[in-house]
């Protein structure tokens, strides 16, 4: 059973992860537009918000006076934030992208596996490394990572963070990509399988995202596909 600070964890994860997908949807907002598409209370919103204030993540991008006079504030995600980085693991090569938080890319950085014999023990580092470079290619200070999200063309347990197998490509099964990223990185590490990566992207990025349902068809090294 997970302890009471863990569902405490999680529930602040979930309430930041709420806001940041309604502002991407909705673009600028004010608290109290916040609470009500992110289903949260005024409460809750109001100290999210100042927490990832600190964390440079939003910014404020304006006021207007409100009922009564009051001044209300809008908050929008803050594009020159903290970076994140990508990886996409296909059977042919492994591409690092590093990103703003509004999604676009600012570093791209293409691996072959014959530089490290595709080994994973092997390509994990080297993949750290290109993704410190990428980073440090838009002038970012080494603290500025704040996540990465891997995706994999292959099976995965999301959860564990663990590659189950790569598809076409020998010697990648049981390999806890998530756990080696995060050690080498010292920030959060994502990984899925590539389908599934690709509908979330499309839900959150997409001309009509947050739209109802999702249904997403990959063809390429397989066949895969995904619905949200």
């Amino acid at each position: 059973m997970p302890s009471t600070n863990d569902q405490l964890q999680l529930l602040r994860q979930n309430s930041r992860a709420k806001i940041t997908l309604a502002l991407r949807r909705c673009g600028s907002m004010s608290r109290t537009q916040l609470a009500e598409t992110a289903g949260l209370s005024v409460a809750c919103v109001g100290k999210v918000v100042n927490e990832l204030l600190q964390d440079q993540e939003l910014v404020e991008v304006g006021n207007s006076v409100g009922q009564r006079g009051r001044p209300k504030s809008y908050y929008d995600i803050n594009p020159e934030g903290a970076l994140v980085a990508g990886v996409l693991l296909s059977a042919g090569s492994v591409q690092i992208v590093a990103a703003k938080r509004n999604g676009e890319i600012v570093s791209r950085e293409t691996l072959l596996y014959k530089t490290n014999d595709g080994v994973p023990g092997h390509m994990m580092e080297t993949i750290a490394d290109a993704i410190k470079r990428r980073v440090k290619d838009v002038d970012a200070k080494p603290y500025a990572l704040t996540g990465v999200g891997v995706s994999v063309a292959g099976m995965v347990d999301p959860l564990l963070g663990v590659i189950q197998g790569l598809t076409n490509r020998r010697g990648w099964e049981d390999v806890p990509v998530a756990r080696i990223l995060e050690d080498r990185l010292g920030v959060p590490v994502f990984a899925d399988n590539n389908a599934r990566a690709a509908a979330l992207h499309d839900q959150w990025f997409g001309s009509r995202s947050g739209e109802g349902g999702v249904v997403y068809l990959y063809v390429g090294e397989g066949v895969g596909g995904a619905y949200i």
